[in-house]
């Protein structure tokens, strides 16, 4: 039996089989269980009994997710003595359980014990007003009250956001991919008019002499930005009425409409779920709303305990998006653990059973994640885009006063193969400064041990060929005062096998909230921490507030790096996790607000990490093409001007750095096609202005070099391109591949050099050609002369006729000569048009096998498909006219297709080669 059986025969359940109430809900579950929830139900009955541990004992579970007693959506008496709102796909006839009853005050192991307000780990009680809920005409029925309107020329000085462009349909002829689904449709904007991010985030300062970086979300919010609902007493300034949105939080922006005093408080209510209590400053509030799948119907009270409450109504859409691979959540355990994490003595957690709190705090800090994410991809102009989880239909933790089902984060309790003192082992912590020759330490990292846990449970985690993408907290993380480590944590994300993976420690998870009501006080708890007990890991001000930024900020940076994100220079990627909270929060400790977007520092992802994430299959919206199994990657041809990148799947990021520092980006997408088709963003070839994602892109070294360096052009620039299809292909010092890639022939004739595919470490060999005479007849851009070539065509076409003159002869034919062991090809042999020919490669060791490919005279050679790994496998030739060769070679390693840039044609093929060809790369010249 897998680790991943025996874990769930005994632990992702309760006491009880938990089966839904499926007569409350037509039969079927409010939310869809995924793929891996539904593998192995049956080990899916019996909760975790871990060695020397007391089961957490939860009643069995018979209540399904009705809708709140107090919570109609009339708010008056007449309705008081009435049967709610029925809840998603549920049927009257079927109703049958009792209407209960909100009380805050349930007694539950997880709920909090009063102490001191705003510390979460003592106190975390929320008592929502339900008296006094004026009508919907609030604002006409009081004198002083009063609509605005248009929004507040404080939201458009303060909050930022896009403003949209109708549809240029008309211009593109349908050369162009359908408009995105996601993008909003009312007869209003299509298309975000802000400039794009690359523009912006790095301007040279002549006085300073230096770069000076902006913060790429800082744009104000526009009255006709098509995210906002603006009511009669509340607006919101970053979600639309009827929104679509496919995640569990969301993070609701608000603007109260009143002149006069608006400070406050606005109470959340929600058909399914307890109400929630946010504060109001200075007019404007954020909310953290729970969603169901299925229509949420929220109203918002708004009340300064001065004048009438103000209601606001706002209909939200959510529905999960299945289509997408999840990301999975994993806690990694000694084989002895019993899951504790570092405390206070003096503040114990509010249960006993650690491991159980912590599985709550895991999910809740996800689905903060969750949502954090989809503001952060709605900002950028790319809709409410964000990875999700994969859940499972049991007792829902995502509030602590009611204990009824709901889809909740699944997590997955992986027990290693190593005790706690062996993940705590000083050698293993990233801190540890000993001897790295020493070869009695055990080297595997924290990140070593998730990966091989992970391996050996199976389930999800199972060998597939296909990515899994999984976030690991290691649950045995310890704070040691003496060496001043963390022991058993590592930072860590990145890539190993089949697992995208990041891997983050618990030593920080005192200072986390485990459900909804305990986020914005744990933002805000200003508890001290105990040194002797807890780790600071930077934070300075050794409060709990600032170690639950770090503890969920810091994990969500290995996310990040999980899902391909670099050290950026601003935001989650490189320290701006400190500032996580101004996301959640309108104000904090020592700052009383508002906290507005424009306000949040650090909390944001960096433009070019949203733009990575743009087609990133976890944010992948549901009916939008799927890149997983295409495994096409970029090939790059260097050119007299700079460099062709391209990919079948399409290339929508190209990013540049200089000394491993950020300095600009292209992106290519549905949203930001407009833009590049009336040339308000420079575009370098005709396709990149023609399609939101271009398959060719031009890169100009010297129009790169100029936004990149300007007084610095002696520091190398390195370039990523990332396709559709996978991670990114780095180019690193473009000008010096440029140069080296040029190769002048003893006639004069200047060549260009691909990559060399497989291994270049062998001696080479090579053979001139030319591989298409057609090309030669016309002009390579199909532009007319310009007026200064007609003046000059005489002169000009002397000199085009010398430069034709360089050219060799025509390839007629190639002859792949197998070595001994026949399925790997060790020579080949090129006839050309004046009747020489050449063999490049070993023919010694060759059997006598071949296969020969003939090239007709109106014909010529188009492409080169190459199969490579640590040698090369195999070729398939292609002409012009579309004569094929067929697969010549085995298929091994990875295939790489060749195709002359555009303007340029095939002169040359040069091998390196041992016993057969180890490696291969082609050469090409510009048409005169």
């Amino acid at each position: 039996m897998s680790g991943w059986q025996k874990s769930n025969q005994y632990y992702n359940s309760f006491p009880d089989p938990q089966k839904y109430n499926q007569d409350n809900y037509g039969n079927q579950s409010p939310r869809q269980e995924d793929f891996y929830s539904n593998q192995n139900q049956q080990y899916n009955q019996q909760y975790l009994q871990f060695p020397g541990s007391n089961n957490f004992q939860t009643p069995p579970i018979s209540n399904t997710s009705n809708p709140y007693s107090n919570q109609n959506n009339g708010f008056s008496s007449q309705f008081s003595n009435q049967a709610p709102p029925l809840p998603p796909r549920a049927r009257s006839d079927r109703l049958s359980q009792p209407i209960p009853n909100f009380d805050p005050q349930i007694p539950s192991p997880f709920s909090s014990q009063p102490s001191q307000p705003y510390q979460p780990h003592q106190n975390t009680t929320f008592r929502p007003s339900f008296d006094g809920y004026p009508p919907n005409n609030a604002a006409e029925s009081y004198p002083n009250i009063r609509s605005e309107p248009t929004q507040s020329q404080t939201i458009e000085a303060s909050l930022n956001n896009l403003s949209f462009k109708d549809s240029p349909n008309q211009y593109s002829s349908g050369k162009r991919n359908p408009i995105p689904s996601h993008i909003p449709t009312s007869g209003k904007n299509q298309f975000t008019n802000t400039q794009s991010n690359s523009q912006n985030l790095y301007f040279w300062d002549k006085n300073e002499k230096m770069y000076q970086n902006i913060f790429f979300d800082s744009k104000p919010i526009k009255i006709d930005d098509f995210y906002g609902t603006k009511g009669k007493n509340i607006c919101f300034t970053n979600v639309n009425e009827n929104q679509l949105v496919h995640q569990r939080f969301i993070i609701i922006h608000g603007k109260i409409l009143i002149p006069s005093e608006n400070n406050g408080k606005v109470t959340v209510h929600h058909p399914y779920f307890p109400p929630m209590e946010y504060n109001v400053v200075g007019g404007f509030f954020k909310a953290i709303i729970e969603l169901e799948a299925g229509d949420n119907n929220i109203t918002f009270i708004f009340n300064n305990f001065k004048s009438a409450p103000i209601r606001e109504d706002l209909l939200i859409k959510m529905k999960p998006n299945m289509d997408k691979p999840p990301l999975l959540l994993a806690m990694i355990l000694g084989k002895d653990s019993v899951g504790k994490f570092d405390f206070d003595p003096l503040h114990p957690p509010k249960s006993n059973d650690y491991l159980e709190l912590l599985r709550r705090k895991l999910i809740c800090t996800a689905y903060l994640w969750q949502a954090f994410i989809a503001e952060q991809m709605r900002r950028a102009g790319y809709g409410f885009r964000t990875f999700r989880l994969e859940e499972e239909y049991v007792q829902d933790t995502m509030t602590n006063r009611d204990t009824y089902q709901r889809m909740n984060a699944k997590i997955h309790m992986v027990r290693s193969d190593k005790t706690v003192k062996e993940i705590q082992d000083i050698s293993r912590c990233q801190q540890y400064k000993g001897d790295p020759n020493d070869k009695n330490v055990d080297r595997d990292s924290q990140f070593d041990i998730a990966a091989k846990a992970l391996e050996n449970y199976g389930g999800p985690f199972a060998k597939g060929g296909r990515k899994r993408y999984i976030a690991a907290l290691s649950a045995d993380s310890t704070w040691d005062l003496k060496n001043g480590a963390a022991l058993g944590h590592a930072a860590l994300g990145g890539s190993v096998g089949d697992y995208r993976l990041g891997v983050f420690g618990s030593h920080l998870c005192f200072s986390w909230p485990s459900c909804l009501e305990e986020v914005i006080p744990c933002f805000n708890d200003t508890t001290k921490l105990d040194l002797n007990y807890m780790s600071e890991d930077g934070n300075n001000s050794h409060e709990y507030w600032r170690s639950a930024n770090v503890g969920m900020g810091a994990f969500l940076h290995e996310v990040g790096h999980m899902m391909t994100m670099p050290h950026t220079p601003t935001g989650i990627m490189i320290r701006g996790f400190d500032d996580y909270n101004k996301a959640f929060n309108i104000s904090e400790p020592g700052n009383d607000g508002p906290i507005l977007p424009s306000d949040e520092g650090g909390a944001h992802f960096h433009r070019s990490d949203l733009a990575r994430l743009r087609y990133h299959p976890l944010t992948r919206f549901e009916g939008e093409e799927s890149f997983e199994d295409d495994h096409s990657g970029v090939e790059a041809y260097f050119t007299e001007d700079g460099l062709v990148a391209k990919s079948d799947s399409g290339i929508h990021l190209v990013e540049a750095w200089v000394q491993d520092t950020y300095r600009y980006h292209y992106e290519y997408c549905s949203e930001n096609f407009e833009r590049r088709y009336i040339k308000s963003e420079l575009t370098g070839s005709y396709e990149e202005s023609m399609v939101d994602v271009p398959k060719t892109i031009v890169i100009n070294y010297n129009a790169l070099e100029e936004q990149c360096c300007h007084t610095d052009k002696e520091n190398k620039i390195n370039l990523k391109i990332t396709p559709r299809s996978k991670d990114h292909f780095e180019i690193d010092d473009l000008k010096k591949q440029i140069d080296s890639s040029r190769v002048v022939c003893p006639n004069g004739l200047l060549q260009f050099s691909t990559v060399s595919y497989g291994s270049s470490n062998k001696e080479s060999s090579e053979v001139l050609f030319l591989g298409d005479s057609f090309a030669l007849q016309y002009n390579p851009s199909n532009q007319p002369p310009s007026y200064n070539q007609m003046q000059h065509s005489q002169s000009g076409n002397r000199t085009r006729n010398s430069q034709l003159a360089l050219f060799p002869p025509t390839l007629r034919s190639i002859r792949a000569i197998f070595n001994e062991h026949y399925s790997i090809v060790g020579a080949l042999e090129f006839k050309l048009s004046d009747n020489t020919s050449k063999i490049i490669g070993n023919v010694e060791k060759s059997t006598g096998k071949s296969v020969l490919f003939d090239i007709p005279e109106n014909d010529g050679l188009y492409s080169i498909l190459v199969r490579s790994g640590a040698w090369i496998d195999g070729f398939e030739f292609t002409t012009r006219l579309g004569k094929r060769s067929g697969l010549i070679g085995g298929t091994g390693g990875s295939g790489h297709m060749i195709i002359a840039p555009e303007g340029y044609v095939f002169t040359g093929i040069k091998v390196h080669c041992g016993d057969w060809l180890d490696g291969f790369s082609a050469q090409y010249s510009k048409i005169p």
